[in-house]
């Protein structure tokens, strides 16, 4: 079996020094986290089983998932994704729904995250990608895997395939004996397809209008805004005008204005009959 390992792909483009050969030797860890050392688990079983004629990918990237796709096993009986998990205990699947046992309730509970729908979700996304791609009657089969032994499942007819850790040997004598659907030149195909980098959707125009020689639409020029710094002077002025025009006087306070203004003056008459004096 070929393994393409899509979640990490080689680094072309430059030389590598002589420390980083000699550090491609060692063992990598990469995969640390339970989902990870059960998708390694599955691998080297599968590997040991299925032939040469099987690929399988691992962290495919498709557009509009939240993730990638953990792995998607190609070979003559079809296209596969597989969701594997680390998860132990026992749980019940009926069609989409995924429950586990609650040890201190002693009853089921939905389970969270939904492995069914999450395996689900991947396979149709795929099968709708391969369809828009040239493989409209190819069916992507959903496959959930278990790595622990103690793991129990009371299933009644879930919607993907479930595969326990003690029943791996007959998932893949299960496969060789299926009929094919795929032929040798199809799988290639389709993992070139899927493997390759996918390009961004190009942004539709619509806030311009293109204009050219011919074209017969004239160009809409917007008229120019007024500058916010105007406006703003504007209307500050406006509403002083109206503030000073509503100030309530009343009869005392105008006398009282009135006075000031009286003695302002005899002081500044006062100040200039000194000052001629003095000169």
């Amino acid at each position: 079996m070929k393994i393409i390992d899509h979640a990490y792909p080689v680094k072309t483009g430059r030389s590598r020094s002589g420390l980083e050969r000699w550090l491609k030797r060692l063992p990598s860890r990469r995969y640390g986290s339970p989902e990870e050392r059960a998708q390694e688990t599955l691998i080297k079983s599968l590997n040991r089983m299925l032939g040469h004629q099987y690929v399988l990918l691992r962290g495919i990237l498709l557009e509009g998932l939240g993730g990638p796709i953990p792995l998607t096993l190609l070979g003559p009986v079809g296209v596969l994704v597989i969701q594997a998990s680390a998860e132990r205990g026992l749980f019940r699947a009926n069609d989409e729904s995924w429950e586990r046992m609650d040890d201190r309730l002693r009853r089921f509970r939905q389970a969270r995250p939904n492995l069914i729908a999450r395996t689900l979700l991947n396979a149709r996304a795929l099968q709708s990608y391969l369809a828009a791609n040239g493989f409209p009657i190819l069916k992507v089969e959903p496959v959930l895997y278990f790595s622990h032994p103690g793991t129990h499942i009371d299933a009644i007819r879930p919607a993907v395939r479930l595969v326990l850790a003690d029943a791996v040997e007959r998932f893949a004598a299960g496969l060789a004996q299926a009929t094919p659907v795929l032929s040798p030149e199809d799988i290639p195909r389709i993992v070139d397809l899927l493997i390759k980098p996918q390009e961004p959707a190009a942004e539709p125009i619509t806030d311009s209008l293109v204009k050219d020689d011919f074209s017969l639409i004239e160009e809409i020029v917007p008229p120019p805004r007024e500058p916010q710094a105007s406006l703003a002077e504007s209307r500050f002025s406006q509403d002083t005008v109206s503030a000073l025009n509503r100030i309530p006087f009343n009869t005392r306070q105008w006398l009282l204005l009135g006075i000031l203004m009286l003695v302002n003056v005899m002081i500044l008459i006062g100040f200039v009959v000194l000052v001629l004096l003095t000169s």
